[in-house]
């Protein structure tokens, strides 16, 4: 159990990760994580909207988040716009180039992460900003139990692969 791995994973932050420790082990962080990036974004959020309107606090506090996450789960998401395929904790595909469509989705995404926070009710804004990055944390070590479940139980990875399941 390592929190370092944890951070060093979940943040662009320079933490020294244990090499000996599988990140799989340190998974029960990433809610904590979550918690710690959002009050973070709460504080960034709030002091943004005293200095610029609505929208463009919105962007900042959105562009914030991803740059403190360090840009990992939007190249998730053009991996995935590109068809690739990626298996978390396993790291990016090395030979990574950008297309069209792995550009397009993440803005895309960016475009409506920061349309959902424009369009909430004021009073709700600093909550979603604290909520989502912890909700985001916690679906994601779901993942990596259920990946880590069937990547190393045999009776899973049949499971998954059987013709019944596989489309």
């Amino acid at each position: 159990m390592s929190l370092g791995n944890a951070l060093s994973h979940l943040t662009m932050l320079p933490f020294p990760s244990k090499k000996g420790i599988p990140l799989l082990h340190s998974v029960h962080y990433f809610p904590l994580i979550g918690a710690a990036m959002g009050s973070l974004a709460v504080l960034f959020f709030l002091w943004m909207r005293h200095m610029f309107p609505e929208p463009v606090a919105c962007l900042l506090t959105v562009a914030a988040l991803e740059l403190l996450s360090g840009g990992g789960p939007l190249r998730g998401v053009a991996e995935w716009a590109q068809g690739r395929r990626t298996i978390p904790g396993h790291g990016f595909d090395s030979g990574f180039t950008l297309n069209l469509r792995g550009f397009v989705f993440p803005v895309l995404l960016v475009g409506l992460k920061m349309a959902s926070l424009v369009m909430m009710p004021p009073e709700w804004r600093t909550h979603a900003v604290f909520v989502l990055p912890v909700i985001g944390h916690s679906a994601q070590t779901l993942a990596f139990v259920l990946s880590a479940f069937r990547f190393e139980n045999p009776a899973a990875r049949d499971l998954v692969t059987s013709r019944r399941c596989v489309r």
